[in-house]
């Protein structure tokens, strides 16, 4: 289930286990083969990454992270995600709250939008990733909606696959 707090400590996990702080690590085994180059990574009062929320990219590297996983984690021939890994975590591990939010994988939601399955990265006032590998889709979405972060949701669901599926 969502859980931010769980997302830290699995921050911490991986920290403790590669003895390289989160950001470090991601960079040197992901961002930098990806051309991330924006990323900016937020920490607690002990020094470790705040797995749970406080990253912060520009829209084109996080468009680059969506286009990765649609790929199966394969990036310019290499295998920077294991593709048994992408497909587990864009899987519906726990059927959610009945929001519309949706199902949730591993840290990725699960949905369908007009039809479409769709995984996407939700983040803080509105900033979204979607993913939809039927049409070989990636959308990002920024926003600063600080009263609803659902928002600018809707602009994917009734714009962008409007425009897309005609």
């Amino acid at each position: 289930a969502y859980s931010t707090g769980n997302s830290h400590l699995l921050a911490a996990a991986l920290e403790s286990a590669t003895g390289m702080g989160e950001l470090e690590y991601a960079r040197e085994n992901l961002f930098d083969a990806l051309g991330m180059d924006s990323v900016v990574w937020g920490t607690d009062p002990q020094g470790i990454a705040d797995g749970g929320n406080g990253i912060s990219m520009k829209v084109r590297d996080a468009a680059r992270f969506g286009q990765l996983y649609l790929q199966n984690g394969q990036w310019n021939g290499e295998q920077l995600i294991p593709a048994p890994w992408v497909a587990e975590s864009t899987t519906a591990q726990y059927n959610g709250a009945g929001d519309g939010t949706g199902s949730y994988g591993y840290q990725w939601w699960i949905r369908s939008f007009q039809g479409y399955d769709t995984y996407y990265a939700f983040g803080a006032h509105g900033q979204f990733i979607f993913v939809v590998p039927e049409l070989d889709l990636v959308t990002v979405i920024a926003s600063n909606s600080v009263e609803d972060s659902y928002a600018s949701r809707p602009y994917f669901s009734d714009y962008v696959l409007s425009a897309y599926t005609g």
